[in-house]
Formats: structure tokens, C-alpha cells, sequence
């Protein structure tokens, strides 16, 4: 399923958040119906999308956070997938960006591990599959938070374009058909097929 969002700066992250687990519990209720396997759960996020899925993860595994936001119990996730992901909302409120970003995260908690994804890295965190490259403006966060994960050993892989052409943020997202993002998102999908569940 492709769940739609509410967004900034019209709602909050909690409200987001919401929008997410919302969904997610909805068609969790209505496996059945929907031909939904409960015990194969994979989720992906792309650019701020990828934040929501980060911090979606992360309530599923931190009750407290999941409190916080006045979200329900979510299930747990065989693996993620995140393609640009903004990792660390709480360097937008920095100076340099506070100015553009305050307005549409004028919500954001007190509690750091409850905006960045790599704040408190939990043991029970799902494996993850990080797309970044050469042309994204987010590289760096996201490299960064992969060498976190491996170090916290969470299971952890990467598609880090480096070739001649430029991998621009969300490029496999935005060129699908394009070499380069079948191969990123081909590498995705074959990451979540080594952790299917078979009954």
C-alpha cells in the first residue's frame, strides 16, 4: 500500500505520524480481507517520507515515543527501506536553517531521540537498506546514519551511487526505468526478500 500523508506546515509530526500508524493499524485490522501478510511487514520512505518511516520504525519499538505521539501498539517490520531519508530533524531547528524550517516543525518535542532517527539506536530496530548518492543533498546524513546502524549491528546495507552520472536526491524515485534507479531499487527489494518470513 502507498500510504498518503498530511503535510507540513498544515500539520504537525504527530499528526503525520498519525496519518502513517493510522493507516498501517487499518490494514493491520484487515489482513484477511486485504490478502495482507501480518508477518512479512516492510516499510520504505523517501526524502522527509523517509523521516516518517524512520520515526515510524522507532515507535514501533520505543512504547514511550509511540505514548508521546498518542500513537496505538504498530507492529513490527521485517526490514526498511529509506531512499534520501532526512534522518535528524533537530538540525533544522540550527540557525542556518530555523528561519525556512521552524514554521513547518513548529511542533517538534523536546526529547532528540523522539525527531533523529540515530538518537538512541535500539537493538530492535528492523534491518536497513539505505539509497543515497553522488548528487544527494542528504548523502552524507544518511552514510552517517548506516555506519551508526552497523556499528549498533542492525543488520544494515547500502546503494551509494558513485559513477559518472549524477544520482540526484530521490533519484531512483523520480527515474524508476533509469539504470541506475533499477538497480537501487532492485537491490532494495532483493534486501527485503532475504528477510520474507516463509510459515
Amino acid at each position: 500500500m502507498c500510504i498518503r500523508d498530511r503535510l507540513c506546515p498544515s500539520a504537525t509530526l504527530a499528526e503525520q505520524l498519525c496519518d502513517v500508524t493510522t493507516a498501517i493499524s487499518y490494514f493491520a485490522a484487515r489482513a484477511d480481507e486485504y490478502g495482507f501478510d501480518k508477518n512479512n511487514l516492510f516499510i520504505t520512505g523517501d526524502s522527509a517520507g523517509g523521516n516518517l518511516a524512520a520515526m515510524t520504525v522507532k515507535a514501533s519499538v520505543n512504547k514511550a515515543m509511540a505514548e508521546y505521539y498518542g500513537l496505538g501498539e504498530l507492529p513490527r517490520f521485517n526490514a526498511v527501506g529509506f531512499t534520501s531519508a532526512a534522518f535528524r530533524l533537530s538540525q533544522y531547528e540550527k540557525p542556518a536553517f530555523s528561519g525556512y524550517f521552524r514554521p513547518l516543525f513548529k511542533d517538534l518535542p523536546p526529547v532528540r531521540e523522539y525527531v533523529d532517527y540515530d538518537a538512541d539506536i535500539s537493538s530492535d530496530y528492523p534491518p536497513s537498506y539505505i539509497i543515497t548518492g553522488n548528487g544527494d543533498f542528504l548523502r552524507r546524513e544518511n552514510l552517517s546514519v548506516a555506519e551508526k546502524l552497523t556499528a549498533a549491528h542492525i543488520p544494515c546495507a547500502v546503494y551509494d551511487y558513485d559513477g559518472n552520472e549524477k544520482f540526484i536526491h530521490v533519484h531512483n524515485v523520480c527515474y524508476p526505468d533509469s539504470d541506475i534507479g533499477k538497480a537501487a531499487n532492485d537491490g532494495m527489494l532483493n534486501f527485503f526478500g532475504s528477510y520474507i518470513k516463509n510459515l
